[in-house]
């Protein structure tokens, strides 16, 4: 096939016509890579390479667009790359995130672990639970719970102390402060193991 045309689209895309009345949309930072010029003449093998390329580069570019917002776990990102292209294009630009340091599962799950702890006051059960639930393998998930400084017992005491404090009150008969805080993956012992040392404090 001869190239006839290449005219530049939106959102770093362009069109690409050939002669035998066939256009292609692809990435403009693909044809520019592979040197596209008009009345080049491609065969089949190039044209296959170059829409892989090019489903590459649009991959890449989705990849840096969510980072950009939000930091995601491998699988977590692969998935979502994974809605636009197939699977081995999602490997390799996942492969391609984690040479740059743009994706490191240790350091997102270290980083999660923390913010589920402090701000949301959950349970190391539940933390390891929600770093799973995420795209973090078990054993990551269990290494960054375990480095968490503050340990079940005394996240208890805090929320205590801090958020759950209203169901202290004398005319409380402590069900609702149980409650709350199983809900946040506290085990019945830890919770009345952390009550005990509170009251007695």
């Amino acid at each position: 096939m001869i190239v006839t045309g290449i005219k530049k689209a939106s959102r770093g895309k362009c069109l690409i016509e050939f002669d035998e009345d066939i256009s292609l949309l692809l990435s403009l930072r693909a044809v520019q890579d592979k040197g596209i010029l008009t009345g080049e003449e491609i065969d089949e093998a190039a044209l296959e390479e170059l829409i892989e390329y090019s489903d590459l580069c649009e991959a890449k570019n989705r990849a840096l667009r969510l980072l950009n917002q939000r930091a995601y776990s491998e699988r977590r990102l692969k998935e979502k790359l994974c809605e636009h292209c197939d699977e081995h294009i999602a490997d390799q630009t996942v492969k391609e995130m984690r040479r740059l340091g743009l994706v490191d599962d240790e350091k997102y799950a270290a980083a999660l672990a923390e913010e589920l702890s402090q701000y949301r006051g959950y349970a190391v059960f539940r933390i390891v639970a929600e770093l799973v639930k995420r795209g973090v393998s078990r054993d990551i998930a269990e290494n960054a719970a375990e480095e968490l400084e503050m340990s079940d017992k005394e996240n208890i005491k805090r929320l205590i102390k801090g958020r759950f404090a209203k169901y202290t009150d004398s005319g409380n008969d402590g069900r609702e402060l149980t409650d709350a805080l199983s809900r946040l993956g506290y085990s019945y012992s830890d919770i009345i193991c952390a009550l005990r040392e509170y009251i007695e404090e």
